[in-house]
């Protein structure tokens, strides 16, 4: 597990406007580290994947997401394990 880091994905929508304007709504409320991963969707077109942060334990993730609950910033997420760089 140690080749792994954890991010957490806020929402995925299909036009790079939406994502933008979720990202100025997220950092509005002092969310930081912010990023898009666009993706090809199967039925054409792409997904704008908003996630946060890069932590080294899933747990981790799921804390500083919980956080981000509690404070009313997001709804819900996903914690996403990537392969470390």
């Amino acid at each position: 597990k140690e080749d792994r880091v954890y991010t957490v994905q806020i929402a995925a929508v299909i036009s790079a406007k939406q994502a933008d304007k979720l990202i100025r709504k997220l950092k509005k409320h002092g969310v930081e580290g912010l990023y898009v991963v666009k993706a090809v969707r199967r039925s054409g077109g792409h997904w704008y994947k908003i996630r946060v942060g890069k932590y080294p334990s899933k747990q981790q993730a799921s804390i500083y997401a919980n956080r981000l609950v509690d404070l009313k910033s997001i709804k819900n997420y996903f914690v996403i394990s990537l392969p470390k760089k």
